[in-house]
């Protein structure tokens, strides 16, 4: 299907929506079958990632959004950095065809944009967050996304329970237990953008108290638009795992999993050459449950990336090992405790062609931590008081403090409202403290960035078909990382500093709707506004230029569900990201990224019980356009479309 090409022109928009409602109208009045999740049941969701314990969704004290596994599947995206465009105040630009932007809140720019710095984004609570470069590697990311069974996002300082990094929000991507993937599972397509992918999966029971499963994954992503052809950007990857689940007794669960991945991903604009990648990890969870309130739970994993650029940037090889333990016991007072302690080390192996990139060449970082949070019900099921913090060791910051204060009122069965305070703190990295590249860099005086925030939250279902989210918040940044060196660079050595401050506020609104019995509706807005600026005496003419020009003040996207007869399923998902606007001077020329609006539309028929036919249009109202601008590459993200068959048994 690569030669497929989608033709829209003129009044594109309207022509789509026409012949969709015309659709939808012509089976209004038969039979549907309807798959998706009612309202009551989202709200009913529990999030695990805002205080490391099950609880509603709709009664956590904090700025979760659940993005199901039913949202991942019918808005037809192909990778997790795609699913999250789903969720309010998570900001998505895609750079090519195999790097995104991501932030929360803002901080999309800045150094190493792609990398996510003030996030952290974990898988089944393994943390991959690299800390040579500081940030998260999107093209290795990879899992069969009908194996995920939620991704949760915290927007927000996670610090307290989390730890360092979880500046501006969490990501925790969680996979369904083997007992839910039993049997087989064959998912394959192709199209113009997506040239190949597929998936196989299996899962079976081991004895009287155990299940399994194995998979296997390969795609191949074409490269994004560039006007002067130079394709730097194709991407694949195969990977491969296992998850097993065992009820070893009563009190007991036992989950063990891993996964290995090998592949490719373009580099920079004007180069032949590819990155190489590899990894591999192993991770197993030991969980007690004496009751409802009490229990434990001890995980360790280990975990081996390389990234091998193949050019005159960075090699790394990495070996990280994990342990955590965590703890849940009830009070006198009506009090619940969760704490636990941790610790990591993570060892690596850098090298690079012509000059010594990190000095030493090789690092051992270790971290020791632990925490505390208390929730005092001062009134049941009505008012509670929620207090934590995080103390956290590391070798660049030292001891590091991560306290949270929060509130959640009950106002009725069908509202809540909460607030918090929060601190948290982004601990430098390798390429903070250790760069040196023939001495024209230094950051031995680098220390934590800080945050501390102010957040408000409301929640509200006045009917069985209407949900609404809102959440405010107001962040006081300070001691943010600068770069010493007038734009454009007319000194040497140059010197990382944290010489910047300011603040970020904003807004973000959930709303779902079940508009009809066969139509359901669910939209996020979200605003932005960031303000920094250099301390005196700093002489850093880049920073706040970047990191402000770089956040998307105006987000939003409204997916349609329409459930239709003859298992017919149309989703139509529409997104709107406001322009990023630089400096106009000559330093930031051309960087500026106009708004857009985007439609990605997905058809799909069960032609039985086992068996889907998909068509997923994505990008439709452009043939190209831009999602985020750098000095380096003009690369353009495509309109494109796949076709998809799934063929599932013996579930």
């Amino acid at each position: 299907m690569s030669g497929i090409a989608l033709k829209i022109r003129g009044q594109s928009l309207f022509s789509i929506l026409w012949l969709m409602l015309a659709i939808v109208g012509s089976a209004m009045a038969a039979e549907t079958d309807l798959t998706t999740l009612s309202l009551e049941q989202l709200s009913n969701l529990e999030v695990t990632s805002v205080s490391k314990k099950p609880e509603r969704s709709f009664d956590a004290a904090a700025a979760v959004y659940v993005i199901t596994q039913e949202d991942i599947h019918r808005s037809g995206v192909t990778s997790i950095p795609e699913a999250l465009r789903l969720a309010p105040g998570v900001e998505v630009e895609r750079i090519d065809a195999n790097n995104w932007s991501i932030g929360i809140r803002g901080f999309t720019g800045g150094l190493l944009s792609q990398l996510s710095r003030s996030v952290l984004v974990l898988i089944d609570g393994r943390a991959v967050y690299n800390p040579l470069f500081a940030g998260t590697y999107w093209d290795v990311q990879n899992y069969p996304l009908d194996d995920i069974d939620r991704i949760e996002v915290i927007r927000g300082p996670g610090g307290t329970l989390w730890g360092a990094n979880a500046v501006n929000g969490v990501i925790n991507i969680i996979t369904k237990s083997s007992k839910d993937t039993q049997g087989g599972l064959i998912s394959a397509g192709a199209g113009s953008e997506e040239k190949a992918f597929g998936t196989t999966r299996y899962g079976g029971k081991i004895g009287s108290n155990g299940t399994y499963r194995v998979y296997g994954e390969y795609f191949d992503e074409g490269a994004s638009f560039h006007p002067d052809n130079d394709n730097y950007d194709a991407w694949h990857l195969g990977q491969s795992g296992f998850r097993s689940d065992w009820d070893v007794s009563k009190e007991d669960q036992l989950t063990v999993q891993g996964d290995i991945y090998r592949g490719r991903a373009g580099e920079t604009a004007g180069s032949t050459l590819f990155t190489n990648l590899f990894g591999a990890n192993l991770l197993s969870r030991w969980s007690r449950a004496f009751d409802s309130k009490t229990g434990f739970t001890l995980q360790a994993y280990y975990d081996r990336t390389d990234r091998n650029p193949g050019s005159l940037s960075v090699s790394e090889s990495r070996n990280t090992e994990d342990l955590d333990f965590q703890d849940r016991f009830a009070l006198p007072g009506r009090q619940d405790i969760v704490w636990g302690a941790g610790y990591r080390v993570t060892a690596d192996q850098t090298s690079s062609v012509g000059v010594n990139f990190f000095n030493p060449a090789d690092q051992t970082l270790q971290t020791y931590s632990s925490f505390l949070q208390d929730t005092i019900a001062i009134i049941p099921d009505r008012f509670s008081f929620i207090a934590g913090t995080k103390l956290e060791n590391n070798d660049y910051s030292g001891f590091e403090v991560q306290p949270s204060v929060r509130l959640l009122g009950t106002l009725t069965d069908r509202q809540t409202v909460w607030s918090a305070v929060s601190r948290a703190v982004r601990a430098p990295s390798r390429i903070d403290r250790d760069i040196d590249l023939n001495g024209e860099f230094n950051g031995s005086g680098v220390g934590s960035e800080k945050v501390i925030a102010y957040e408000l939250g409301y929640r509200t279902e006045p009917s069985s078909k209407l949900s609404l989210d809102v959440s405010g918040f107001y962040n006081d940044y300070s001691d943010l990382e600068t770069i010493e060196t007038p734009i454009p660079i007319t000194t040497v050595p140059i010197f990382f500093a944290n010489n910047m401050e300011g603040y970020s506020e904003g807004i973000e609104t959930a709303l779902d709707v079940q508009v009809l019995p066969w139509w359901r509706m669910r939209g996020t807005y979200s605003l932005t506004d960031m303000k920094l600026r250099t301390k005196a005496g700093s002489i850093d003419t880049f920073s706040v230029a970047l990191s402000e020009g770089e956040t998307l003040r105006h987000t939003a996207s409204l997916h349609w569900l329409f459930d239709l007869p003859h298992h017919t399923e149309i989703d139509p998902v529409l997104r709107y990201a406001s322009k990023l606007a630089f400096p106009n001077t000559p330093a930031f020329a051309g960087l500026d990224t106009p708004a857009y609006a985007e439609l990605d539309l997905r058809v799909a028929w069960h032609m039985t019980h086992d068996l889907e036919l998909a068509l997923v249009g994505q990008n439709l109202l452009h043939d190209h356009h831009a999602e985020f601008s750098t000095a380096s590459t003009t690369s353009e993200i495509q309109r494109g479309i796949y076709g998809k068959v799934t063929w599932q048994w013996g579930r």
